[in-house]
């Protein structure tokens, strides 16, 4: 019964509309049956016929439905305004609004079925209705003064059809409240996702400066430290692998990272390819940004570690480590990304590039600050591109007795 109107591509939310709609409407038929035989029996014989050519006309817009013969839009519309005029009539049978027993409330509480539907689609039918009361009221005068139903059936019969009444205006009311409250929960599960897909974008505070802030975000940070890793042997490591196996490898080792990256309070910045930068000291300043992401790269080295594919193939990180200032900030319009510039970057870069596999290279600045707390081993000094000789140090793990 309930699928009559149903589609394939029918959205969640319509298909409820349509559902409530067609109990809305089996209820009306059965009522409309049962009041027909209640009015036939009181020798109202006119307002019974009525009701029973209305009840068979909604079941021919049941059985055209199930044929695909009118469309869903068309069969509500219908409906609707079929038992405005019929409630007219029938009001008009019975003698008009003063001896209809409530008949003509019916046509008051129709336009209710359109309270979910756009306000001035609402208002119109609800116009209407208003415009088919007015009309019964002028034409009480010209209507039979009294009926056949006895006082006391007829007081019963206003008490159930007021509250029949009441009860479809509560029903669509309580629709309508539902599906606000529907919409107000799947808008706040989409403004949860957004600031989620934002935050995995932007930091915290650079988003929430740019909500009030639109526009240039730039800062000056004068203490940072930043990360290189990159995979050793990558370009012809995707060569032995399938691209599934390629780029679950990839989400393996980033998920990681990512993970590594929230329990040490760094900022990732971006990921290239193979090459991961994070850097700490940056949206807020952190005084021990050096050793925090001294720490976050001692566990990714742990983690290469125990990481390996098939064929027995080890994954070697090369990672390199510089601290000092940096200009961040928001570039672009359509696509927002935060990311860090200077010198100190390019260093940075360069600790990786021109580092060994397995080793976390660092450079003079980044040694000083980690030096009483960190076991280093001197690399020595060596040729950097565009940096010339340089004093470099390989991170090997942390002192004894130092707070980890």
């Amino acid at each position: 019964m309930y699928s009559l109107a149903m589609e394939p591509e029918d959205t969640p939310k319509l298909k409820a509309g349509k559902m409530q709609f067609m109990i809305s409407m089996l209820f009306g038929i059965i009522s409309g049956l049962s009041f027909a035989f209640v009015y036939a029996t009181l020798t109202e014989v006119a307002f019974a016929i009525i009701l029973t050519v209305l009840v068979f006309f909604h079941i021919s817009l049941m059985i055209l439905m199930r044929l695909r013969l009118i469309r869903f839009s068309q069969v509500h519309k219908v409906y609707l305004g079929s038992n405005m005029f019929g409630n007219f009539l029938g009001t008009l049978a019975l003698g008009g609004i003063a001896n209809s027993t409530g008949v003509f409330l019916f046509g008051l509480g129709s336009p209710f079925g359109m309270i979910t539907r756009p306000t001035r689609e609402f208002v119109r039918w609800f116009m209407a209705s208003i415009g088919l009361v007015l009309m019964e009221a002028i034409l009480q005068p010209w209507l039979r003064a009294s009926n056949n139903i006895p006082p006391g059936a007829g007081a019963i019969l206003w008490g159930l059809n007021s509250l029949i009444v009441c009860g479809i205006w509560f029903g669509n009311i309580f629709g309508l409240l539902r599906q606000r409250d529907t919409a107000l929960q799947e808008l706040h599960e989409e403004q949860v996702r957004s600031e989620n897909l934002l935050l995995n974008v932007l930091p915290k505070k650079i988003a929430d400066r740019l909500r009030r802030e639109p526009g240039t975000i730039a800062e000056a940070h004068k203490a940072v430290t930043i990360l290189f890793a990159d995979i050793v042997g990558f370009t012809p490591l995707t060569s032995q692998l399938n691209p599934v196996e390629m780029i679950e490898l990839l989400n393996t080792i980033y998920s990681e990272f990512d993970a590594l990256s929230e329990k040490y309070q760094v900022e990732k910045i971006r990921t290239i390819g193979d090459n991961y930068m994070v850097a700490s000291g940056v949206p807020e300043s952190n005084e021990a940004h050096a050793r925090d992401m001294a720490r976050m790269a001692l566990e990714m080295q742990a983690f290469a570690d125990k990481l390996s594919i098939r064929d027995e193939h080890r994954i070697q990180f090369r990672i390199g480590i510089h601290s000092g200032p940096v200009i961040a900030g928001i570039v672009g319009r359509k696509k927002f990304q935060y990311d860090i510039w200077g010198d100190a970057v390019n260093t940075a870069s360069r600790m990786e590039s021109h580092g060994e596999a397995g080793q976390i290279q660092v450079s003079q600045a980044t040694y000083e600050l980690l030096k009483d707390e960190f076991i280093m081993e001197k690399r020595g000094t060596i040729d950097v591109k565009g940096k010339g000789q340089m004093t470099t140090w390989f991170l090997m793990g942390h002192r004894e007795g130092s707070k980890v």
